[in-house]
């Protein structure tokens, strides 16, 4: 298991080109904010160590009990945070 360990989630080469993946959980006891920081800093350090100029998405999985009671299409947000594009479900 590579939780805690310091490696990325998932990092795809495709057309010869590097994509960055990191996945969180936002749970009833987290903050939001924390979490976004946390997951953004991660993926920061694995895009320099594998591929400084390569895209980044940070997938942010909102498990808390008020957020599962809505439509996915109320749940699914896509923002970008400087370099790193953000998508909350």
């Amino acid at each position: 298991c590579a939780a805690g360990r310091g490696r990325v989630d998932l990092a795809i080469e495709y057309a010869k080109q590097w994509h960055i993946i990191e996945i969180k959980l936002l749970r009833a006891h987290d903050s939001p904010e924390e979490i976004l920081a946390e997951g953004l800093a991660q993926i920061s350090r694995y895009r320099d160590r594998i591929a400084p100029q390569a895209p980044a998405y940070l997938f942010i999985f909102d498990r808390r009990p008020e957020t599962r009671k809505k439509p996915w299409d109320e749940r699914i947000s896509w923002k970008m945070e400087g370099t790193v594009r953000v998508v909350g479900c």
